[in-house]
């Protein structure tokens, strides 16, 4: 049979790893020991406590450290990353300009490899327009609207949909653009 744990004084049942909490409430009894006047429990107590608090102290900070320092090393590397990244894109837009100029001053537009398909592409091409107003404010000759039936077992349902009709637009900004 085995002894019974709690047969040994309270110092040597305290587990060697306790929480912040645990510690704490091993602080309040520490007191409740020092005001039931009973010294000697107290000190072996205390000693333990001492130790333990130390060593669980210590343990966090190495912990806190470990962390601090991984942290650190992380945002040092995730730098030097960019870095790298930084210049591969560099090198790489530096690359398809030497490319663009050399289909520019050969007259190629297109050319087909093994593995790729290199279109000379022209960068730009109509801007986007950005209407802010509601289509209702729009003139009829710009707006767009159709009509969408859609028949269900039971009912009918109509779907009206205005769009603007950006070509139109662009063609009367045009026209007040060069009569301005």
């Amino acid at each position: 049979m085995r002894p019974s744990p709690y047969n040994k004084p309270i110092h040597q049942r305290i587990p060697m790893s306790l929480t912040l909490e645990q510690l704490d409430h091993l602080e309040i009894q520490i007191l409740e020991l020092l005001e039931a006047e009973d010294y000697e429990q107290a000190e072996r107590l205390l000693d333990s406590f001492t130790y333990l608090r130390e060593t669980k102290i210590e343990a966090y900070c190495h912990i806190i450290n470990k962390l601090n320092t991984r942290a650190q090393w992380r945002r040092d590397e995730a730098q030097r990353l960019k870095s790298r990244a930084d210049i591969d894109q560099t090198q790489s837009d530096w690359l398809k300009q030497k490319l663009h100029h050399y289909f520019e001053s050969h007259g190629i537009k297109t050319l087909e490899t093994d593995r790729y398909k290199v279109t000379l592409a022209k960068n730009g091409g109509k801007a986007p327009l950005v209407i802010t107003a509601d289509t209702s404010d729009l003139l009829d000759a710009v707006v767009k609207s159709t009509k969408y039936c859609k028949v269900g077992k039971t009912r009918q349902a109509h779907h009206y949909e205005c769009s603007p009709q950006t070509r139109h637009l662009r063609q009367a900004l045009a026209i007040t653009r060069t009569s301005s």
